[in-house]
Parts: C-alpha cells; sequence; structure tokens
C-alpha cells in the first residue's frame, strides 16, 4: 500500500503529525479542489449536512497527494486538481505515492 506521510514539527518537536492519502489534505487552508476528485455530494447523502471547506490551515498551501504516481486510481483525477489550482492561482505541494512532506519550523522539504 502506498503511504504518505506528513510531519509537522517545531524545533523543539511539539507537534508531529502522520497521514497519507486525504489525511494530509485536511491540513491545507481549503479543501476547494478535491471535489474533483471525491464526491462531496456524498456527506450530505450520509450525514445531512453540508461538507466542511475550511482545512485546518496547518499548511501555507494545498496539499495534493497521488500526484503522478502510476497505477494509482486518483492519478488523472488529481491532474485535474492540479490544472485547476495553476488557473486559479492557488499554492499547492504535489506529492507522488512514496514521498513524505517534512515540515521542521520554517523548514520544509520533500523527501
Amino acid at each position: 500500500m502506498n503511504r504518505f506521510r506528513v510531519w509537522l514539527g517545531s524545533p523543539q518537536g511539539a507537534l508531529v503529525y502522520a497521514g497519507y492519502s486525504a489525511g494530509p489534505c485536511v491540513l491545507s487552508p481549503s479543501l476547494r479542489g478535491l471535489e474533483l476528485v471525491d464526491d462531496a455530494d456524498a456527506v450530505t447523502r450520509t450525514y445531512g449536512s453540508r461538507p466542511v471547506w475550511d482545512g485546518l490551515a496547518l499548511l501555507d498551501e494545498a496539499f495534493v497527494p497521488h500526484y503522478r504516481s502510476p497505477g494509482h486510481p486518483e492519478t488523472a483525477a488529481i491532474e485535474l486538481v492540479v490544472a485547476r489550482y495553476r488557473a486559479e492561482g492557488i499554492a499547492y505541494r504535489a506529492l507522488r505515492d512514496g514521498q513524505v512532506l517534512l515540515v521542521n519550523g520554517p523548514e520544509t522539504g520533500i523527501v
């Protein structure tokens, strides 16, 4: 199974978060755009309420999983998300399956 991991931490190691696929997406300022991948109406059908589009805003940009990940069923839809973000000038970070986003204070990197 391909997984994403996201760790957010202060220099003192105060916060560590690990997630994969949709898990890191909630760290973004907004979940808008991801409805191109997942059926947002399923929230209303299942829970009787509208989707919450606000993310936790722990990242400054949108998080895009499964980018150009051969064999993953959502890769083609993710290309549409990236195209939308580019067209709308939305900052984003796209990761392929197996990559890790590390955030340590002001430093950010993909490994």
